[in-house]
Parts: structure tokens; C-alpha cells; sequence
């Protein structure tokens, strides 16, 4: 028989499959795959931000975002600068088009999140809150011990 806790880690783990297994069929209703996204959603969290810090927060290669940068920029979702401080490094920045896809994303993501919670009372929903709180709190410190 499974315990509690096998079937608790189980559920968060269907949960989320479930969860982005919808957002990847909206996201590639826009016309974008999956890691394209999330770059374009942080350029629009970071204006400027240096290509290479894209790389370093997202801890993928910087080849990796070089590729899916390009691409974005063919489809005239993102423009790169030249930093100003910097001449090695480029800064990106969303297009107006770019700007547009981001919005879209962000109705997205706020309709789904609607559905998804509907099922609980505002009471249920902020004691959930807490509950997620302190399991994603547990999750950092348990992270942090990992860390060399």
C-alpha cells in the first residue's frame, strides 16, 4: 500500500505534468515552443536584460539561448542591442509584437489559473496558500543543503 507521502509527492507530480501540458498547447497555439517562451516572458520581466544573464538564470547554455534568441528576432518578437557599458555583450529587448505575444501569454496564464482554483472557497484558497508557502520554503532549505 502506498503511504501518504508517496501519494501526496505523486499528486504534486500529475499536478504540474497535467498543468503544463496545457500551457504547452497554448503556447504553441502562439506559435512559439516552450523555451522560447520562457525567454520571451523573461525579457518581458527584464527589459535590457544582457543575453548572457539569460543564459545564467534560465542555467542553460549560452548557445541554447544564441539559438532560440535568433529565431525570436526572425519572427520580430525581440531586438538586441549592443550594451552601452559593455560592447561584448548584447542587451534584448521585446519588440511592440514581442510586447503583444507576452500580454497574450499573461491572459493565458490568468485564465488558467482562474479554472484551476475555481474549485476552492476563498477560505480554501488562502489556507492552500500557506500550505504551498511552507512546502516551498522546505523545498529551499532543502535545496540549500544540497549546495556545496
Amino acid at each position: 500500500m502506498e503511504s501518504l507521502i508517496r501519494k501526496l509527492g505523486s499528486l504534486f507530480f500529475r499536478i504540474e505534468r497535467r498543468r503544463d501540458r496545457i500551457v504547452t498547447h497554448h503556447i504553441l497555439q502562439i506559435g512559439l515552443y516552450r523555451s522560447q517562451h520562457m525567454l520571451l516572458m523573461d525579457i518581458g520581466n527584464q527589459p535590457g536584460v544582457a543575453q548572457r544573464d539569460l543564459a545564467s538564470n534560465r542555467d542553460i547554455s549560452a548557445a541554447a539561448v544564441a539559438v532560440n534568441l535568433k529565431k525570436l528576432e526572425k519572427m520580430g518578437l525581440i531586438r538586441r542591442e549592443i550594451d552601452p557599458d559593455d560592447n561584448r555583450f548584447n542587451c534584448v529587448f521585446l519588440t511592440p509584437k514581442g510586447e503583444e505575444v507576452v500580454q497574450q501569454s499573461l491572459s493565458i496564464f490568468e485564465e488558467l489559473e482562474r479554472e484551476m482554483f475555481q474549485v476552492f472557497s476563498e477560505e480554501e484558497k488562502h489556507q492552500l496558500e500557506e500550505y504551498l508557502k511552507r512546502l516551498y520554503d522546505r523545498l529551499a532549505y532543502m535545496e540549500e543543503q544540497t549546495r556545496p
